[in-house]
Order: C-alpha cells, then structure tokens, then sequence
C-alpha cells in the first residue's frame, strides 16, 4: 500500500515522466525498499513472540527446593512433565495454584501463594509450607497444584506409601477430605506383590475405604480373601 501511493504521488505530475521525476524515482525506490524491509521484519518478529509461551522466551528457571524453582523476574514455577504425547514427554513449568476458596474458582500466580522459604515436599504429591497444604494432581497435560483448604499444615501428616494423610480433623485421600472417618483408628492398608504395592485401602473402627468411597460389604469379604493369601 505505501509503494503504491508514492507512485501514483509521483505519476500526477505528467503522463510521462520527466528527467527530473525519473531522477527522483530512481532515488526513491531504495527508500521504498528499506520501509518495506522493515515492516516486514518487524512483523516477522511480533508473530515468533506471539507464538511462544511467556516464560520460555527468556526465564531462566533455578531450583529452590524440591520440584520448586524461580526465574530471574522472581516467579515462582512448578515443574512437572508433559505426556500428553507419551513418545515425547515435555519439561513443563506451571505457575498457577488453584484453591476453592479463590473467588469464582480462579487460579493465582504461586509466588502470591507459596511461602517458598517453608516449602516442602511430603510424601505421594503432598507438599506444605507454613500457611497451606498442597496436593499435585498429576495429569497427561503436566498437572496442576491445588491448596487443600480444610487442611491444618501443623498436625498434617502422610502415611507413607499411599495417598491417605491425616490431620487433627480430617482424613484425605489425594487431597480430598474423606467424610465421617474415626481418626483414632483410621489406617491404611497395603496390598503387596513380589514386594511391590499395588494397591492401598484405610479403615476405621466402622468402615473400609477405597479412595473416598466406603466399602461393600462384597469388596470387603474380597479385599480380606486376598490379605488372608499374602
């Protein structure tokens, strides 16, 4: 479009052009050149920006502890794995935490959340600082970090090997609560083969779990047959 105006500009002097506007054409036409370069570099350049992910154009990630790290603006990352293509799994770094009790059910930069000098991994994706209790939640896509909200970082413990914890209130699994658990007598129960875990359940004074879900009294009778053959 600008070359255009600037030779029809230069074309209303005269049906033919004189040696004087063939002389200012010929002198034009590197300038015109040097525009159009530029546009076009330019443009080249906002697309490439647009198309890569924020923190990957020049963050440089440190680790703090754990899977924890910063970048040189002082965000606070994750890192995780990307499946999504199991024949190409991706480094990934997530900077969002997300809890329900986050207005509207939005998610929140980590470094406004997490106390990174408290940070610490615990056992089976649990993860603490001094304010929260966190779970990962670990997906094909890279996952993501959740606060558990009801949990107490001070009596919160995690029985090792499963995905059950405790705290003075509350049973978990995953992260969730389970409900109307016996926490006196609330344990996990570990199913072994070749000594390898390949399952776990809980129980209390009154009922069996498998994850969140009470037992059957079928799933019982079966879960206890197979703890009586090991």
């Amino acid at each position: 479009m600008f070359n255009l105006c600037i030779l029809h500009h230069a074309d209303l002097s005269a049906n033919k052009p004189t040696k004087m506007n063939q002389y200012q054409i010929r002198n034009i036409i590197p300038f015109i050149l040097l525009i159009s370069m530029s546009i076009w570099m330019s443009c080249g350049i906002k697309k490439t920006n647009q198309n890569q992910e924020p923190h990957t154009i020049s963050s440089k990630y440190t680790m703090i502890v754990d899977r924890l790290y910063k970048d040189t603006m002082g965000s606070l990352w994750f890192k995780t794995t990307d499946v999504s293509d199991p024949g190409n799994p991706l480094e990934k770094y997530i900077d969002q935490v997300w809890s329900d009790s986050f207005e509207n059910g939005e998610t929140r930069k980590m470094k406004e959340v997490i106390d990174s000098k408290t940070f610490v991994a615990l056992e089976e994706d649990y993860y603490k600082d001094k304010n929260n209790i966190y779970y990962f939640h670990d997906m094909s896509d890279g996952g993501s970090l959740r606060i558990i909200d009801v949990a107490e970082p001070e009596s919160f413990l995690v029985y090792k090997g499963t995905s059950y914890a405790k705290d003075r209130f509350r049973a978990y699994y995953k992260g969730t609560a389970l409900e109307g658990v016996d926490l006196a007598s609330f344990k996990p129960i570990i199913l072994e083969s070749d000594g390898r875990q390949i399952r776990w359940y809980a129980r209390d004074n009154s009922n069996y779990y498998n994850g969140i879900d009470i037992m059957t009294t079928d799933e019982i009778e079966l879960l206890i047959s197979e703890l009586d053959t090991k």
